[in-house]
Order: C-alpha cells, then sequence, then structure tokens
C-alpha cells in the first residue's frame, strides 16, 4: 500500500498568477501605458509646431530625445513607485504628487537645455525650465495615478491568489488529517471483531472481514488529491465502511440507499459523508438494543444537490441518544464552506425515530 506523501512543512503550491507570464503582463502593461502617454505628448508637440511653424518637422531629432529621455524617467517613477506604494490612501496620495513633481524637474531642465543648445538661446533659462516644469508634471501626475492603479490591482490579485492557495492547501490539509485520523476505536474494534473471529473458529469470516478492512484503508489512504470526486466514489466508499461493520453489529445494522442515476456523476468533496455516518454508528448503532438502519439518501432541489445520511438509533428506553454537534460535524460543515462558501450547508436534527443530518451544496458536474 503506497500511501501519499505529505507536502514538505511550509511549502505552497504557486498559484497561478504568480507565473512569470503573469508578471511579464503586468510590466507589459505598464510599458505601455508609458508609451502611450509619451506619444500623445508627442502628437500634440507635433500640432503645435504645425500651428506655430513653417517646418515643424524640422525638429524631430530633439522631440525624440525629449520622449525618450520622459520614457525613461517614467520608468524610474514605476520602479520608486512599486517600493513606497502602500495601503493608506493619503500616504499613496502624497507619493503620487511628490513622484510628479520630482520626475518633472530634469525632465524640464532637459528639455529647457535642448532648446537653449540647438534652438535659440533662451534670455531667462530659469525662467523657461519652470514654464517647461508647470507643462510636463501634470503628465507625470496622470502616469503616476495609472501606475499606482496597476500596482493596486496586482497587489489585490496577489492576495485573492494567496487566499485561493492556502484555501486549497488548508482543504488538502484537512483531507489528510481525515485520512490520518480515521477514527481509531472504528480500527480496534474491527480488529477485535476479526480476533473474535478466529478465536470463534471462523476463519474465512475472519478473512474476509480483513479483506474488506484493507480495501477500505486502500481506498482512503491511496486516494488521489482531487479536491471533488463523483458521488457515486463516496457512497461506494462507506460501503466499504459500513460492510466493515456490518460484521461487529450483524443483524443490529441495515443500510439503505436512494441516489438517482443522473445524481451518481455528482461532484463532491472527498470522504465528506464520512463523518456524518460515522456519528450515526457511534450514537446510533453502538448505542442501541435493537436493529437500527442507516439510510444515505441523495436529492436534487432547486438546482442543488442535498445528501441525507440517517439513523433509527435509540435507546432500549425509547429515548433517543444524546447527540450534539460534535468536532466531526463541525469540521465537515467548515470543509463544506471552504469548498462553496455560504452556498453550502449542514444541518442535524434530532427525530423521535432517529436522527438526520442533512448536506446541501451547488450541483456541480464532471
Amino acid at each position: 500500500m503506497i500511501v501519499d506523501d505529505l507536502p514538505a512543512e511550509g511549502k505552497l503550491v504557486p498559484a497561478p498568477d504568480d507565473a512569470p507570464g503573469v508578471r511579464n503582463r503586468d510590466t507589459h502593461l505598464v510599458l505601455a501605458i508609458i508609451v502611450f502617454c509619451w506619444l500623445f505628448y508627442l502628437m500634440t508637440r507635433i500640432l503645435i509646431g504645425i500651428a506655430h511653424e513653417a517646418s515643424p518637422l524640422d525638429r524631430w531629432m530633439g522631440r525624440l530625445a525629449v520622449v525618450g529621455f520622459g520614457i525613461a524617467l517614467s520608468c524610474a517613477m514605476y520602479r520608486v513607485l512599486l517600493r513606497c506604494v502602500t495601503r493608506s490612501v493619503p500616504v499613496n496620495a502624497l507619493i503620487v504628487v511628490a513622484g510628479a513633481c520630482i520626475a518633472s524637474v530634469p525632465f524640464a531642465l532637459f528639455n529647457t537645455w535642448l532648446i537653449d543648445t540647438f534652438a535659440a538661446p533662451l534670455p531667462n533659462f530659469a525662467m523657461s525650465a519652470l514654464i517647461a516644469w508647470c507643462a510636463s508634471v501634470h503628465l507625470f501626475f496622470a502616469q503616476a495615478i495609472a501606475m499606482v492603479a496597476v500596482i493596486y490591482a496586482v497587489q489585490l490579485r496577489d492576495e485573492e491568489a494567496h487566499s485561493r492557495t492556502m484555501q486549497k492547501s488548508l482543504r488538502k490539509a484537512e483531507l489528510r488529517a481525515l485520512r490520518y485520523q480515521l477514527n481509531p476505536h472504528f480500527l480496534f474494534n474491527a480488529l477485535n471483531s476479526v480476533s473474535a473471529l478466529i478465536w470463534a473458529k471462523r476463519p474465512s469470516e475472519a478473512d474476509r472481514m480483513v479483506s474488506r478492512l484493507a480495501d477500505y484503508y486502500e481506498t482512503v489512504l491511496t486516494a488521489d488529491d482531487r479536491e471533488l470526486v463523483p458521488l457515486s466514489r463516496e457512497i461506494e466508499t462507506q460501503f466499504q465502511y459500513l460492510e466493515i461493520e456490518r460484521t461487529r453489529f450483524a443483524e443490529r445494522l441495515k443500510v439503505t440507499t436512494d441516489c438517482p442515476d443522473h445524481l451518481r456523476g455528482a461532484l463532491v468533496p472527498n470522504l465528506i459523508i464520512q463523518p456524518l455516518v460515522e456519528n450515526s454508528i457511534k450514537h446510533g448503532v453502538a448505542r442501541s438494543s435493537t436493529e437500527v438502519e442507516i439510510g444515505i439518501s441523495v436529492s436534487e432541489e432547486d438546482g442543488r444537490l442535498a445528501i441525507i445520511v440517517s439513523d433509527s438509533g435509540v435507546q432500549g428506553d425509547g429515548q433517543h441518544s444524546a447527540r450534539s454537534f460534535g468536532v466531526g460535524l463541525r469540521n465537515t460543515e467548515a470543509r463544506l464552506h471552504s469548498f462553496f462558501g455560504p452556498t453550502a450547508s449542514l444541518r442535524v436534527e434530532a427525530r423521535p425515530d432517529g436522527f438526520l443530518s442533512r448536506i446541501e451544496l451547488p450541483l456541480k458536474t464532471g
């Protein structure tokens, strides 16, 4: 028998959104925003040149140099924003304003220097640089806002991906815990039953019990980590468990099932019914002196899957066995919520003739 290996401590499966291709898309998006802004700036400068100059394309080398320098400054501003953006909106607002103001300073100086050196000497370099700064700071401000929006979106996506990864890891851990912590009393009682059969010189029944026990644990412990399994497989696993318990209780345990054929392929969390059946065995069959019927019924109601595990376990005096929403049932409810959120539920009901557990979850098929 091969048991699934547990993941290394602290190791998480990388979320799909952490793939390099996704990170490249983020970078490409920011670069596209930067290039678009500066192409728009170039277009406006050309249009202004057409309106005021006879040959507006005469300065195309200078304009391309200005645009290239602006793109470099915008990329540098983005790298700084990546490190500085926080969760505080007021702080981020200050960072955006400061980033735009600071980045536009070298741009204004470079632009003014080009005009003063290669076009026409300026009478007042400082005043011209200030005017250029006022004209360009708005462009850097708009880019900074867009960059922060992208950074926020990426952080939100990463947090959601991390949350999904943690939920998936938690579900797997819960499933493994359920596998490796199967009721030890069940194994103890099953082995005692095997011993009793051997002492009663009923070797064929003892051999059959050992085979059933081995098949059951092989099914449970070597099952893959698929989060959802067909309902037919889940019911079959419970049959294996109940067949072993039937050896202990003989005529005191009766099992019935009602599952329509079209619902046998419905997907449910692996071993989700197991705690409910164990609950019926422990509190219903084991504490009753008469025959107890355990029923597993499945139905579809308004696009939802309903799974009911019921038993007719009562005490010898006719009083219903004391039940509570114990650890097993609470864990089952928590697993349902981790898979389906508030759309899934677990309800229990003590009835005069027994106990009922009802699972409702969205109907999904493979």
